[in-house]
Parts: C-alpha cells; sequence; structure tokens
C-alpha cells in the first residue's frame, strides 16, 4: 500500500493575499494553462508544490516558493497543508 505523507504547516507561513488567492480558480495558473492544484476549506488549503512544472513553479509568489523548496529539501513528495493550527517551521519566514 502506497502512502503519503503531508506536512501540516501554519497558515502564517503564506501571506495573507496568498491564502485569499487560493480560492480562485484561476490564480496560479501558468502560461501553458495549467493551474496549481489545491483543495481550499474552512481553516487552510492542501496545495500540491511539489511535482509541479517548473514554469509553474518559478511563477509562484515567494512564501510559497520558500515552503516548496523546503518540502523538496525534506523529500516531502506532492502536497503541503496549510492550517489555522498547523505547525510553526523555524526555518521558514511567518507573515
Amino acid at each position: 500500500m502506497w502512502t503519503n505523507t503531508i506536512p501540516v504547516l501554519s497558515v502564517v507561513h503564506i501571506t495573507p493575499a496568498v491564502l485569499e488567492r487560493l480560492n480562485d480558480s484561476a490564480a496560479f495558473e501558468g502560461a501553458d494553462g495549467v493551474s496549481l492544484e489545491r483543495a481550499v476549506y474552512d481553516y487552510g488549503a492542501f496545495v500540491r508544490l511539489i511535482n509541479i512544472p517548473d514554469e509553474l513553479s518559478q511563477e509562484l509568489p515567494q512564501c510559497l516558493q520558500d515552503v516548496r523548496a523546503w518540502a523538496i529539501e525534506l523529500k516531502h513528495e506532492d502536497w503541503v497543508r496549510f492550517d489555522a493550527d498547523g505547525d510553526l517551521v523555524e526555518q521558514l519566514p511567518t507573515y
């Protein structure tokens, strides 16, 4: 059985504007029409940050690029969950 471990980070690791933009289905769309996969809920969002096209990753806001780099360094597979009660990570900026 394949399982996927998803880090749960505090929403303070992304800007309030980026968190709000995650609700917009047209936001974070690359020039090739590929958009950032995410699932938003009342207290945060699941965001696929790892296995995404390079072009799209370069267009991400800095806060998401920082989290992406952190997740890749720790060898996380695909998704990151941002939650109001998620963990604070010293290596990441807060907003």
